[in-house]
């Protein structure tokens, strides 16, 4: 039989060698070693009580703690200790594809070659064939076995097998066919994404009930609460580990006309793979947990997190553009769309959750606010405003009209979140409900409730006017950072061109192209 108290020792132990063996491990031992955390993790979390995982408000791999747990006193003991050595032990496999990555010429035509191919004029049309050939079958062949980790994904199944079919089928599938590249890149790839599908496979489970009082199970709601969060700690680790230099978030400053073609040249087959399968696995998965997410405030917070995430960091702003629209639609516009929530008739419990066997909508406040919250992030960067203005409302894109105007959408939410919410404060009390029907807008009795509402009315509104007080803000910084820029490439080329030459008859191209008119 185990023993409880020598679960933390255990769990230290396995800590240090991860850690001193730096992530060289083969393939079975990973996936050991990632059963083990999550044993001891759900060991703590199959017994239903107050303490930790079940903080409120608060996240289980907090910032506040580091990865290293050696010697540090945990108030949640061996399973936060095996929760938080699951997060180092991300962190560390994914640095190892910094040290290990691709190189950037394997894209490039090889240049002893360059000249040869260039002269040989006859031989271009047919590499240009054999080029797209070759893309799309890769394509398909990137669907496919992305479709085949999708199923068994979804199919249950022992964690073990599971392991050895994403690292054996799908890893080897998506990431090996490249045989010139480096063995220990490709294994690091993989290893990756076997990780990845893993923390997909756990947040995709269903939060079971109990049948006789209504209560979701503990495991299954702490094995959500954690399966988001090294979702949320993967794409972010990932990125730092294959872009370094391009890890400036929504709250850092920079330059608002920073091209970013470097960026896009760096690009290798192995991260336009992972992009892929943060496309095709991780939003589906974010978006099945609609229910949840409604259900329990805390699972909603971490998949805001995540949408969060995704659109203040530059890179996945880029490739992920219709998928961005679809999540902003979802989980942000939609909240926002149903009016104030502050009935307390349809009251939630104090950690976010809903008494589910009640039958009644539950109320959204504690949503809407995280929402109204991540919205100030989002526009505190003036790029922000003008991204989500030039990607989503500029009629030159050609996107599916439910995704467009998202920009108008998001600013008429907002206006109509908050007069609605001063027509509650002019009213001491009195709300509407989601549907607005007369028979369910009742007044209220206890003065208690007449001040709560008000006040979180009040709250609510005054939120609303900061989030559009920052739009318009960034929108009016974007417009004189763009005009100090066309003053700075005027003064620019007037002293790199002599007046006395040819150039004093005719507008030269820089000029042309910013649409100054020719004195």
């Amino acid at each position: 039989t185990s023993r409880e108290t020598y679960f933390r020792s255990c769990v230290d132990f396995v800590s240090d060698a991860v850690r001193y063996a730096d992530g060289r491990l083969n393939d079975r031992t990973t996936g050991f070693i990632m059963r083990f955390y999550l044993f001891v993790y759900y060991f703590g979390a199959s017994v239903p009580t107050s303490g930790w995982p079940f903080i409120r408000d608060d996240y289980l791999l907090s910032d506040e703690i580091g990865d290293s747990i050696v010697g540090v006193y945990l108030p949640g003991g061996a399973p936060q200790a095996a929760a938080i050595a699951l997060r180092e032990f991300v962190s560390i496999m994914l640095a190892s594809i910094r040290t290990l990555k691709e190189p950037e010429g394997d894209f490039l035509s090889d240049t002893g070659n360059a000249e040869d191919e260039m002269n040989s004029v006859e031989k271009q049309p047919g590499k240009i064939t054999s080029d797209a050939a070759e893309t799309a079958i890769d394509k398909v062949d990137l669907a496919n076995y992305t479709q085949l980790a999708l199923y068994q994904i979804h199919r249950s199944g022992g964690s073990e097998l599971f392991w050895h079919d994403m690292i054996n089928q799908c890893g080897m599938g998506l990431f090996g066919s490249n045989e010139s590249s480096n063995q220990m890149a490709i294994h690091a790839n993989i290893i990756s994404f076997a990780i990845l599908a893993s923390f997909i496979k756990i947040a995709s489970g269903k939060v079971r009930i109990i049948s006789k009082n209504a209560d979701p199970v503990p495991r299954d709601v702490a094995s959500k609460l954690l399966s988001l969060e090294l979702l949320f700690h993967f794409i972010k680790m990932w990125h730092a580990a294959v872009y370094p230099e391009d890890t400036v978030t929504c709250t850092e400053e920079r330059d608002l006309f920073e091209p970013t073609i470097r960026t896009e040249m760096n690009d290798t087959k192995a991260t336009t793979t992972m992009v892929y399968l943060i496309r095709r696995m991780v939003v589906p998965t974010m978006l099945s947990n609609t229910s949840a997410s409604i259900e329990d405030c805390r699972v909603y917070q971490r998949v805001l997190r995540i949408t969060s995430h995704l659109w203040c960091n530059s890179y996945y702003r880029r490739k992920m553009k219709v998928d961005l629209a679809i999540l902003i639609e979802h989980f942000v516009l939609k909240i926002l769309c149903l009016g104030p929530q502050i009935n307390p008739s349809n009251g939630s419990f104090d950690d976010g959750t809903i008494p589910i066997a009640s039958g009644e909508m539950p109320s959204l406040l504690n949503q809407q606010l995280a929402v109204l919250e991540e919205l100030k992030v989002w526009f505190s960067n003036p790029k922000a405003a003008l991204d989500l203005y030039v990607n989503y409302d500029s009629p030159e894109e050609m996107l599916p009209s439910a995704y467009c105007k998202l920009l108008n959408k998001l600013i008429e939410a907002l206006c109509t979140l908050g007069e609605k919410c001063a027509t509650i404060v002019s009213d001491h009390g009195r709300f509407a409900s989601i549907s607005a029907s007369p028979k369910k807008s009742t007044p209220l009795r206890k003065e208690s409730d007449m001040a709560q509402v008000r006040e979180a009315a009040l709250g609510m509104r005054n939120m609303c006017f900061d989030v559009i007080a920052l739009v318009v803000k960034s929108m009016m910084d974007c417009s004189e950072n763009l005009q100090q820029n066309q003053h700075h490439l005027l003064h620019s080329q007037s002293d790199s061109f002599d007046i006395g030459q040819s150039f004093s008859n005719e507008m030269s191209p820089p000029l042309a192209m910013l649409g100054v008119a020719e004195d």
